[in-house]
């Protein structure tokens, strides 16, 4: 159970979520998880089944093996948000790149995903590079 414990927290981690987002994901209260990651309690199936589909590798979770099947529930995800809301259907450009995503090893996938994840960010280092010119601008006496 250790090992599920450990692993539950590197997949919380790798798809840079809190504990209170995981938890939420699960349908479980963070003090639940919390027990789940720190190994003071085993999850369940239905726990397992609500992680899947914003994109935990279950099989990762279970066994230590990363899936070869991680891009299928990434695709799940994705229809699943577009059943749910009324947008548009994929553009060309989108198309083309899911299918060229769809080709990289998981590597490669793991890559882009922190990447674009990154990028996302982009706004909060932004914002962190600004305190810190501001501080080295002080520091100096500017």
């Amino acid at each position: 159970m250790d090992n599920i414990s450990l692993r539950l927290g590197a997949e919380r981690k790798r798809l840079s979520l809190t504990q209170d987002e995981f938890a939420a994901a699960g349908r479980v209260s963070k003090r639940t998880y919390c027990n789940y990651e720190s190994g003071n309690r085993t999850c369940d199936a239905n726990f397992l089944a609500g992680v899947a589909k914003i994109g935990a590798d279950v099989q990762f979770i279970l066994t230590g093996i990363y899936s070869s099947n991680r891009s299928a529930a990434t695709a799940a995800l994705m229809s699943d948000a577009l059943v749910d809301s009324e947008e548009a259907p994929l553009s060309d450009r989108t198309t083309a790149l899911l299918a060229s995503y769809e080709r990289c090893t998981i590597p490669m996938k793991d890559a882009i995903d922190r990447t674009v994840r990154a990028l996302a960010n982009r706004s909060k280092v932004e914002m962190a590079m600004g305190v810190m010119q501001i501080g080295e601008s002080l520091f100096k006496g500017e």
